[in-house]
């Protein structure tokens, strides 16, 4: 367990980004989308855009130059990035009810 904090509050910007790479580029790409301290999680997903991540920056500028460089040093098209802000959030509150330790 850890703490969620809501970057939109704290001034920043998110969003989901999926790449559609060749299998034999899966760790290269994988590698390269890693090395953004923004990049917040990064998985490999079975589906035609087959990496996911997610990035946190300072603004969307800053998030679609992450994507602009990831596109260029991947060699990929246009259509095999996609940036995919979310449009409505949904938070859950779970709690969690948990026995109390005897002694």
């Amino acid at each position: 367990l850890g703490a969620s904090l809501d970057s939109a509050k704290l001034g920043f910007s998110s969003t989901l980004a999926a790449v559609r790479v060749a299998p034999d580029l899966v760790d290269r790409a994988g590698e390269t989308i890693g090395r953004y301290p923004e990049v917040t999680h990064c998985y490999l997903r079975d589906h035609e855009y087959n990496i996911w991540f997610t990035i946190i920056a300072r603004d969307h500028s800053r998030i679609e130059s992450i994507l602009g460089e990831i596109r260029d040093k991947l060699a990929l098209a246009a259509p095999d990035v996609l940036n995919l802000p979310a449009t409505q959030i949904f938070k859950l509150d779970a709690r969690f009810n948990l026995p109390k330790p005897t002694l």
